[in-house]
């Protein structure tokens, strides 16, 4: 079973989801596809000392989902986002690495 963020949005929902895959034995996953892009990946093999050595880092994630003043996202909703709605739209870089 492969689910799409947010996976849940408090801890309750999530350990149900745990329950629920050692209850069935199905495999579960989360999409994270950040972490193949290319500076991720470019980044991984400086980090792995294959490029070079590291003296700074510095990344932009420009994001367009709040470009136009009718824009919605569940982000902002803290009811379907969670607690911390609206989420700060720099937070994907942060889990990228």
């Amino acid at each position: 079973m492969v689910c799409e963020k947010p996976l849940a949005v408090n801890s309750r929902e999530s350990a149900e989801l745990v329950r629920l895959v050692q209850e069935t034995g199905l495999v579960a996953a989360v999409n994270y596809n950040l972490p193949f892009i290319p500076r991720a990946t470019r980044l991984a093999r400086v980090l792995a000392g294959e490029i070079g050595q590291v003296r700074i880092i510095h990344d932009d994630y420009l994001q367009d989902w709040l470009f136009h003043s009718g824009d919605w996202n569940w982000r902002l909703d803290p009811a379907l986002g969670g607690p911390f709605a609206p989420w700060p739209t720099s937070a994907p870089t942060g889990w990228t690495w």
